[in-house]
């Protein structure tokens, strides 16, 4: 999974055509940790649905403060560059799957 900061974000998700997954983490956090690997199979399983990205909210405090990220994980959905949609917390994987299904 493709890792922004906030030197990259415009040019891989704001300039990207069609979906992006944007996942919000961070490395100190647990229901983070037991995502990712869900998040990664996604992106493998779907690579033609989404482009799948993280931030590290510690990291690239500004993109945390700019999508007004206060608890992680957090998962925005991005279409054509714009946010239509975000969920907060854990997410099992066929959950995930139909959000994105649906939202294509």
């Amino acid at each position: 999974m493709l890792s922004v900061t906030d030197d990259t974000f415009e040019a891989e998700i704001g300039g990207h055509r069609g979906l992006a997954l944007v996942d919000f983490t961070g490395e100190g956090c647990p229901a983070c940790r037991r995502l990712s690997p869900v998040l990664d199979e996604l992106a493998t399983e779907m690579p033609d649905q989404a482009k799948f990205a993280k931030v590290d909210v510690y990291e690239n405090n500004d993109l945390a403060v700019r999508f007004g990220i206060q608890s992680i994980p957090q998962l925005v959905l991005f279409k054509d560059g714009a946010e239509v949609d975000r969920l907060v917390g854990y997410q099992v994987k066929s959950r995930l799957a139909n959000w994105l299904k649906s939202k294509g």
